[in-house]
């Protein structure tokens, strides 16, 4: 099967501790997804790479969204929104995977994609511009 989205340099935003947990997520979904692709899949592992994917958005998302209350971005809200609906998409897709759902590989995956090549990663862009702008390099 495909690999899952890998991450590059060109997902960067500008802000180290945003890049880093977004590279740390792609990381993470990208062992998970191995982990169920092989032929003797390993549920323990599988279900600890799922838990630690987990708490690691639900940390992006709370460090973001703190740095979005510091500078008073602009598009806080709609960013927020978006925050929520990946995080209900993660949510479904980790227990789908739980119950041994096989194409939750692939909507793990496609989200990976949303993340870092739509509107969310433009948003992210757009936030470490402003960040920046307002003198905050977290």
């Amino acid at each position: 099967s495909a690999p899952i989205f890998e991450w590059s340099d060109v997902h960067l935003v500008g802000l180290p501790t945003i890049d880093g947990d977004h590279k740390a997520l792609v990381d993470l979904a990208g062992r998970l997804a191995a982990t169920l692709n092989e032929p003797s899949e390993n549920p323990a592992l599988a279900q600890s790479l799922a838990e630690r994917l987990w708490q690691t958005a639900v940390g992006h998302i709370f460090r973001e969204e703190r740095l979005m209350e510091a500078v008073g971005f602009p598009q806080a809200k709609s960013h927020r929104a978006q925050h929520e609906a990946l995080q209900t998409r993660l949510r479904q897709v980790l227990d789908d995977i739980q119950l041994g759902d096989a194409s939750a590989v692939l909507a793990l995956d496609q989200l990976a994609k949303d993340c870092l090549l739509g509107e969310p990663h433009l948003a992210d862009r757009v936030l470490a511009a402003f960040a920046i702008e307002k003198g905050r390099h977290p």
